[in-house]
C-alpha cells in the first residue's frame, strides 16, 4: 500500500430510508465522514439498497434530489443496488421503473451493464463494481439470468486482470458469512441472510470484495467481515 499513489477511494452505503429530515441528516453526515476518510470527494460510492420506504415515485425523486447534492455524478460513479424497501413489496417501482426516474446517475456504465434490471457494471480508474438485483426476500432468490450475467461478467474481469479486486453490492447478505447472517450464531435475533444463493457463484472468486446491508447492524465488530473463498462485508 502506498498512500501517496492511491489509485481508487470509493464509499460504502446502505438503508438510508430517506422520510424525514433526520434520515437527511444521517445521509450528509455518511457523506462528510467518507469525504473525511478520503480527503476528497471519492472516485465512487456503492450504495447497497433501501433508499425509500414503499418504492414509490416522490420517494425516489427524493432520493435523487439528495444524491445530487451530495454528488455530481459525471464525476463520482454511483452503483446503486436496490432493496426490498425499493423494488420488492407490492406497489413498489420495479428496477425499471427506477430507471425512467433515476437513470442521470448512471455514468460509468459498461457495456454490459443492465440498468433497468437492477444489475450494474461500472468500471471507475480501471476497477469494477458490480451490483446484483434480488427476485425474492425470505427465502433470498437472485433470477437465474442475473447470477448467469454476474458470472460472465466476472470471468471477463477476471480474465482481463485476476489479481485485481471486484468490488459487488447486493442488499442482503449471504447466509453463515459476516454478522447477522449466520442462523446459528445469531439465536433469538433475526435471520437476515436466508439463503447461500450468491454463493454458488461467487465461491469461484477470490477477488470478489462483496457489500450488503439490510440487517441495519453495525459494522464494528471483527464479524463484520469475512474472507474465505471470497470477502464479504
Amino acid at each position: 500500500f502506498d498512500e501517496k499513489n492511491i489509485k481508487i477511494s470509493f464509499g460504502v452505503m446502505t438503508d438510508m430510508h430517506f422520510k424525514d429530515a433526520a434520515s437527511v441528516a444521517k445521509f450528509e453526515r455518511a457523506v462528510e465522514v467518507t469525504e473525511q476518510f478520503a480527503g476528497r470527494v471519492p472516485d465512487a460510492v456503492m450504495m447497497c439498497g433501501d433508499y425509500t420506504y414503499e418504492g414509490r415515485a416522490d420517494e425516489i425523486e427524493a432520493f435523487l434530489a439528495e444524491v445530487k447534492k451530495a454528488y455530481d455524478p459525471s464525476k463520482t460513479a454511483l452503483a446503486i443496488a436496490y432493496g426490498n424497501h425499493d423494488t420488492y413489496w407490492t406497489g413498489c417501482l420495479k428496477p425499471d421503473g427506477w430507471y425512467d426516474i433515476i437513470n442521470e446517475l448512471f455514468y460509468f456504465q459498461a457495456d454490459d451493464s443492465q440498468p433497468k434490471a437492477g444489475n450494474h457494471h461500472i468500471i471507475v480508474n480501471g476497477f469494477h463494481f458490480l451490483t446484483v438485483e434480488l427476485k425474492k426476500y425470505a427465502t433470498n432468490v437472485y433470477d437465474t439470468s442475473t447470477k448467469k450475467w454476474l458470472e460472465e461478467t466476472l470471468d471477463a474481469i477476471v480474465d482481463e486482470n485476476p489479481n485485481q479486486p471486484i468490488f459487488v453490492a447486493t442488499h442482503a447478505a449471504v447466509r453463515n458469512t459476516i454478522y447477522g447472517s449466520d442462523r446459528e450464531l445469531e439465536q433469538g435475533i433475526t435471520d437476515w441472510g436466508t439463503s447461500t444463493d450468491l454463493d454458488t457463484v461467487l465461491q469461484f472468486y477470490p477477488q470478489v470484495v462483496l457489500f450488503s446491508g439490510h440487517s441495519h447492524y453495525g459494522v464494528g465488530l471483527d464479524r463484520a467481515i469475512m474472507q474465505s473463498d471470497y470477502t464479504a462485508v
